[in-house]
């Protein structure tokens, strides 16, 4: 597989953090910090993977990504491994505890396990 250098892509680290002593999700990135709603009935990875996509989705990045934690043991990293124009949430329909991603606007948006 040939790597493209001609693209660069963002990292997205996700991490829990606490407002008021309720728990949420912070994003960021070199393009900005978010906060997310945390998800009651996900649990704390599906809470990172779904801030990763409501982050990208947000800044209109259409890519596939996969995440893997950093030594802090809190934060996960996503990193996009290809640019995804037709990528869909459709395989995480597959998953019951993942949410309906098309109701978040993720249509052209992947993520890998």
């Amino acid at each position: 597989m040939e790597i493209d250098f001609t693209k660069t892509y963002q990292a997205i680290a996700t991490k829990k953090s606490y407002f008021r002593g309720a728990p949420r999700m912070m994003a960021k990135s070199q393009a900005g910090r978010r906060y997310y709603a945390w998800q009651y009935d996900l649990s704390l990875q599906q809470n990172h993977k779904l801030t990763a996509m409501h982050y990208a989705c947000d800044m209109g990045w259409s890519t596939t990504m996969v995440g893997g934690g950093l030594p802090d043991g809190e934060t996960i990293a996503h990193v996009a491994i290809s640019e995804n124009k037709w990528a869909t949430a459709t395989a995480h329909k597959a998953d019951p505890a993942m949410p309906d991603f098309d109701k978040l606007d993720a249509e052209d948006f992947a993520y890998t396990s």
